[in-house]
């Protein structure tokens, strides 16, 4: 019985599964209480301009599912994946910031694409090397 659910424990599969509920469950759990932050805080995205919305929407909705995707990520041990993940997670996270600044500040289009295509061009930079 043990042998079962330690081959369960080690599958690749099961491991994606419960990775992936973990996420949404913890952005289901996370978002409302992010907006609630937001309403309380002020933190509105005001329609117009670059936003497509039609009234009033709270930021940082990006914050619970960069939380939860990375923390879904890291509940497993990995022993495959190379030296180059931590390029891609470490652009990763300062694309998560850059998002973080701009939804509180508003970076001009340039700079917002400027910044993502640079921090996007160095998570990839690992898979130009071989």
């Amino acid at each position: 019985m043990n042998n079962f659910f330690w081959t369960l424990y080690n599958d690749r599969l099961f491991q994606i599964i419960v990775s992936s509920l973990l996420a949404c469950a913890m952005s289901i759990a996370a978002i409302p209480v992010i907006i609630k932050i937001s309403r309380l805080k002020n933190l509105m995205a005001e329609p117009g301009g670059r936003s497509s919305h039609e009234r009033r929407t709270p930021t940082l909705g990006g914050v619970a599912i960069f939380a939860s995707t990375l923390i879904s990520y890291f509940i497993w041990e990995n022993p495959d994946e190379g030296q180059l993940i931590h390029l891609s997670i470490s652009s990763i996270v300062l694309l998560f910031f850059l998002g973080v600044k701009d939804d509180i500040l508003v970076l001009s289009p340039r700079k917002d694409v400027c910044s993502g295509s640079c921090f996007g061009i160095g998570s990839n930079a690992g898979r130009f090397t071989d």
